[in-house]
C-alpha cells in the first residue's frame, strides 16, 4: 500500500502542530533546562 505524498510544508506544519500540543509542555519544563532530552 503506498503512502501519500505530503509536501514539505506540510510535514514541517504538522511537526510543529505535535511538538506544541502535545510534546512542548512534557519537555520545557524547569527541571530540564540545559539538559539533553
Amino acid at each position: 500500500m503506498p503512502y501519500p505524498k505530503i509536501s514539505c510544508e506540510e510535514i514541517t506544519k504538522r511537526g510543529k502542530e505535535l511538538y506544541e500540543n502535545k510534546i512542548r509542555l512534557l519537555v520545557e519544563k524547569t527541571e530540564n533546562i540545559g539538559k539533553i532530552i
